[in-house]
C-alpha cells in the first residue's frame, strides 16, 4: 500500500488524503469528484435507499452533490468524519464510498500502577 504525504492527525491518528493499492484506489473527496458521485448515485439508487436513503434521497442534481461534498471536506477538517471515494485502478471509475465517523477520540486508558489487585475469596 502506498501512502501519500499529506496526512491529517487529531490525537495521533493518520488520515492520509489517499490509499493505493493494485486494484483500488481511495482518494478523499474534492470538488471535481462532484460528478462521479452523481453518477454512482444514480446508478445505483434503488440499493442505496434501503441502505442510506438521506444520501440516496438528497444526491439528484450536481449542485446537491457539490453541497454534498463540501460537507464532507467540512467534516474532514473538523475532525468529525473522513470519507473517501473508492476508484477502481484499472479503469479510473468510481466504486464506492467510505467512511470513518462517531470516533471517539478520548477513550481513557487505564493506568496500570493504581488498579487495584483482584480480590480473592476462600482460603489457600
Amino acid at each position: 500500500m502506498e501512502w501519500e504525504t499529506n496526512l491529517h492527525m487529531i490525537h495521533d491518528i493518520c488520515f492520509p488524503d489517499a490509499l493505493n493499492t493494485s486494484r483500488l484506489s481511495l482518494r478523499r473527496y474534492g470538488a471535481a469528484d462532484s460528478e462521479a458521485l452523481l453518477k454512482l448515485v444514480k446508478a445505483n439508487r434503488a440499493h442505496l435507499i434501503e441502505s442510506f436513503p438521506e444520501m440516496a434521497q438528497r444526491l439528484s442534481t450536481p449542485a446537491e452533490a457539490a453541497l454534498f461534498l463540501d460537507d464532507k471536506a467540512t467534516q474532514w477538517s473538523a475532525g468529525k468524519t473522513y470519507c473517501y471515494g473508492i476508484w477502481r485502478a484499472d479503469s479510473e471509475s468510481m466504486a464506492g464510498q467510505i467512511q470513518a465517523k462517531n470516533i471517539v477520540w478520548n477513550i481513557p486508558r487505564p493506568n496500570w500502577r493504581t488498579l487495584s489487585p483482584p480480590i480473592r475469596y476462600g482460603s489457600a
